[in-house]
C-alpha cells in the first residue's frame, strides 16, 4: 500500500549541507490501484498554466514544464475519501471533462509535504486519461 506511507512523514534528505525534500517515483497503475482523480468542472488544454514556485516555472524530474491541473480532487481508493491538501500537475495538458474520473499514465511522482502542521502531497504525472 503505497498511499499511508508517504503521507506519514515527510521524507528529506542532505545535500552538501542542503536539505533537499524527497520525491518518489512510482508505477502508474500501482498508483492507481489507490487513488482516482475526480473532476468538479472541466478545463480546456489551453486553461493550463505553468505550475511555478516564488515566482519561477517548476520542471519535471526530466526537466519538462509541470501544469497545474484545476478543479480536480485525489479521491483515495482505499479509504473511500478525498485526499486533503493534494495538488495535481501534468506534464502534458489535455481537456478535462466536468463530473469526470481520471487516472496517471507515463510518469508519476509524488512529493509528500508539510506545511502549517498539515500534511500533504503533490503529485506530477506525465498525463491524466479519462477513465470509461
Amino acid at each position: 500500500e503505497i498511499m499511508p506511507s508517504l503521507v506519514g512523514s515527510e521524507m528529506c534528505i542532505r545535500d552538501r549541507g542542503k536539505v533537499r525534500k524527497m520525491k518518489f517515483r512510482v508505477d502508474a497503475n500501482e498508483a492507481n490501484k489507490h487513488m482516482v482523480i475526480m473532476s468538479l468542472a472541466g478545463m480546456k488544454a489551453d486553461d493550463y498554466s505553468p505550475k511555478q514556485k516564488d515566482g519561477k516555472n517548476v520542471l519535471s524530474e526530466d526537466g519538462k514544464q509541470l501544469y497545474s491541473v484545476r478543479n480536480v480532487h485525489a479521491y483515495d481508493t482505499d479509504r473511500q475519501r478525498e485526499m486533503q491538501n493534494t495538488f495535481i500537475a501534468v506534464m502534458e495538458p489535455a481537456e478535462i471533462h466536468p463530473m469526470a474520473r481520471y487516472v496517471f499514465d507515463g510518469d508519476v511522482w509524488i512529493k509528500p509535504y508539510a506545511m502549517n502542521g498539515r500534511l500533504g502531497m503533490t503529485i506530477e504525472a506525465t498525463r491524466l486519461v479519462s477513465v470509461k
